[in-house]
């Protein structure tokens, strides 16, 4: 009996709930119905225990009870719950107990939005909610208005969210014409941020017959001083309509608040730090932000010092900090960005200092300490962060340009030919072109000469051999179609009808003979018949390989360019007039962009007029040109020390331009070496040296990155979001930066640095160094 009992109670099902909800999201004043169905043994009766929420109170509830299939009970329950107040509510726990058995119900989560508002929602906080809970229940008496505060007693300071709330029969309500204004009180003594408008109802009440809709309007004040801060009284207005709906008549009626009263405390004396410059805030950090990771004797080096909290940003003074010795600090500005924190107000702000060191050596920045007042714990707080080093490099030398820059011309650099081809030197290309065409063409036409001389005797010695070779050479094979036949192949080479079928019916019968066709047998007469048919071709003109190398004799004499007079520029340089031979070189310079001399005139006289990002930008292109050219490398590092980020421009190709044309030379000599050779490694070593020309070709104009536009940067300048003056600033990019254009708009450039970082510059503070 005990076993057979046992077997029964765990055939019996268990308790088990289960709950649902028509609808998750619904608006203030809205129904929503909430199940629960529990499951358990045949005996035993349910309860269940729910929770109360004052945002979601029940206004039906529905019970029922059945026997299962399997011989359990059945309980459900039916709740109709209304949406009285805004907020994520949780209706949860709800035990359901038959018995000595007991569960929990699922939790369910109901989120409730103003009326008429959706997306209000987003503008309730958590501290928002509490303060709308907070707000008295309504008398029933008819509308009302009160002021409420987020605290009683307060420090000066400290945050104080004042909500007015007003509460409106919704019967009143749908009589008038127009909605009731609501004139929230207006403060002394305080600061005040405006808040984001709270629209639609928040909450409702069922007072006797009477629905009641709650609105409300929130303000965030800070107290300024200690003592008794008056709340003055909140107005709410409406127009009744009286008489007929007609007439157009309206009562007018004004209900005014009650004044409410805070005690604002005096900051305690107890544990006040030296220093202290009276901000109150919570949870306050505080660090260094340096940009540059060195600094230079005799610049400017931008600190900020950054406090980040909640509290009134507005009323943060700068840390005190002893800067180093042998520097001087200039205050820059100040940036406040929001970061407001469930209902706290509060944010970074940065305050930005100019460090002017005045000799080399290590910036040693002390720890920070940034005393304020806690109000959430009435005490004391200091913030800190460790100090910082800076190395401080020498300054940038002060460079004496009375010493006026020797200008270069042609004959100051041997491998000037290798980069410009001049009239005078034109034979030079000509004749390192023309000498591979020449020694090819030579040794092929003794080769010709040769093969003809040997051709008839070749006939005479094997003219079956002589047979194979037509058949199989590229002349008459390279466009056979798929029915390819000997004589159809000869006939549209202009070999007569009776020779071209001979020569095929020949063909056949030595292929037969070969592949040991027993029913033809090679007969004394077919000898002499192939020689004569052989006889009869006529004679072809054999395909050169020449066509390439007259396409580069032909780009190398086309590239040749007449070289411009420069003596009026030379003579405004010599006469000091650096400026206007300046313009006079950019104009030679743009003429002849491959001439690597005229950039570096330019460069010379935009370094002796003091133009230094001109400067930059037109060595860098001389650099590209003859990267090894002595006067070019020797300005360049002139000017690199005088200004430290040129070291992060890039560096050009090692080889000039002359110097790979010269490579291309050398391939070519190479592949008409090897062109008059014999043997079999002839034809492979002439198609391998080709797609080695190629390479060779392309290689001229290897470096494509240094083909994207770029430019240096004249003066320090800030990178903007967008292409407008009053864009917000991204980071700072000190002068001379080498800058990658990207894109252009009216009077703008997207740029690149080095480092990655994007945003827009005006095209003005720009100097091109490659379009």
């Amino acid at each position: 009996m005990g076993l057979l009992a046992l077997l029964f109670a765990l055939q019996q099902p268990q308790l088990t709930v289960t709950t649902t909800v028509d609808r998750p999201h619904v608006q203030v004043g809205d129904e929503i119905v909430y199940s629960l169905r529990a499951v358990g043994a045949a005996v035993g009766t349910f309860s269940v225990a729910l929770p109360v929420l004052s945002g979601l109170p029940v206004i039906d509830r529905t019970e029922h009870s059945e026997r299962t299939a399997d011989g359990g009970r059945a309980y459900s329950v039916e709740l109709r719950l209304r949406a009285a107040e805004v907020g994520v509510w949780q209706f949860s726990p709800v035990v359901v107990t038959q018995g000595d058995e007991s569960a929990v119900a699922p939790e369910v989560e109901i989120t409730v939005v103003g009326s008429n508002a959706p997306d209000a929602q987003g503008a309730l906080t958590a501290r928002l909610l509490d303060l709308i809970r907070s707000v008295p229940s309504p008398d029933g008496s008819g509308a009302r208005i009160m002021a409420v505060a987020s605290a009683n007693h307060v420090f000066p300071g400290e945050q104080v969210d004042l909500l007015t709330a007003a509460w409106f029969p919704r019967s009143l309500r749908n009589r008038l014409r127009r909605p009731p204004a609501m004139t929230p009180p207006v403060l002394d003594g305080v600061w005040s941020v405006p808040q984001a408008s709270v629209p639609g109802i928040v909450s409702s009440r069922f007072i006797g017959d009477e629905t009641f809709d709650l609105f409300v309007n929130h303000q965030v004040v800070y107290p300024l001083a200690p003592g008794r801060l008056v709340i003055p009284w909140a107005r709410l207005s409406y127009s009744v309509p009286v008489g007929r709906p007609s007439a157009g008549q309206e009562r007018t009626v004004s209900i005014v608040s009650d004044s409410v009263f805070i005690t604002v405390d005096a900051l305690p004396d107890k544990g006040r730090p030296d220093g202290f410059t009276g901000p109150v805030a919570r949870d306050l950090r505080v660090t260094y932000r340096v940009e540059r990771g060195s600094a230079r004797a005799g610049e400017l080096l931008p600190v900020d010092l950054v406090v980040a909290g909640q509290g009134n940003m507005t009323l943060w003074t700068p840390p005190n900090l002893d800067w180093p010795a042998g520097t001087r600090a200039y205050p820059d500005k100040v940036e406040e960005v929001a970061r407001p924190t469930n209902g706290m107000l509060g944010g970074t702000k940065t305050f930005r200092f100019l460090i002017l060191p005045d000799s080399a050596g290590s910036l040693a920045f002390p720890p920070l300490r940034y005393a304020y007042f806690d109000p959430e714990t009435a005490k004391y707080r200091e913030a800190a962060a460790p100090g910082i080093v800076v190395p401080v490099l020498e300054a940038i030398p002060h460079v004496v340009r009375a010493e006026v820059l020797h200008l270069v011309g042609r004959e100051d650099d041997w491998s000037y030919w290798l980069h410009n081809l001049e009239p005078s030197r034109q034979w030079w290309w000509i004749a390192l072109f023309a000498g591979p065409v020449a020694l090819v063409t030579i040794v092929e036409a003794i080769r010709r000469r040769r093969w003809r001389g040997r051709r008839a005797a070749r006939r005479q010695d094997d003219p079956v051999a002589a047979l194979e070779r037509l058949a199989t050479t590229e002349l008459i094979s390279m466009h056979a179609p798929a029915d390819w036949r000997l004589d159809r192949a000869l006939r549209q080479h202009g070999v007569s009808r009776e020779t071209a079928a001979r020569l095929a019916d020949l063909k056949e019968r030595v292929d037969a003979e070969r592949y040991g066709d027993e029913r033809v047998k090679r007969g004394d007469g077919l000898v002499p018949d192939i020689r004569a048919a052989l006889a009869a071709l006529p004679k072809r003109i054999s395909a050169r390989l020449t066509g390439p190398l007259l396409l580069l004799i032909i780009a190398g004499v086309g590239a040749a360019a007449a070289i411009a007079q420069t003596g009026d520029a030379v003579a405004l340089y010599r006469s000091a007039n650096y400026a206007a031979a300046g313009e006079r070189f950019e104009t030679l310079a743009k003429a002849h962009p491959n001439d690597w001399t005229r950039w570096y005139n330019l460069a010379a006289a935009e370094y002796m007029a003091g133009h230094d990002a001109a400067t930059a930008a037109a060595l860098f292109r001389a650099k590209g040109l003859a990267p090894r050219a002595a006067p070019v490398r020797e300005l360049w590092r002139t000017v690199e020390r005088e200004h430290e980020p040129l070291r992060e421009a890039p560096r050009p190709f090692p080889l000039s331009l002359g110097e790979r044309w010269l490579a291309v030379v050398a391939v070519c000599w190479l592949w008409a070496l090897v062109a008059v050779s014999r043997g079999a490694a002839r034809r492979s070593a002439v198609i391998m040296l080709g797609a080695a020309a190629v390479v060779a070709l392309v290689a001229i104009g290897f470096d494509t990155r240094a083909r994207l536009p770029a430019g240096f940067l004249d003066g320090a300048a800030t990178l903007r979001v967008s292409p407008h003056g009053l864009a917000p600033e991204k980071s700072a990019v000190p002068a001379l930066s080498y800058l990658e254009l990207e894109r252009s708009e009216p009077g703008w450039w997207l740029v690149r640095d080095r480092r990655g970082q994007r945003g827009w510059v005006a095209a003005k503070a720009l100097v091109p160094a490659r379009d």
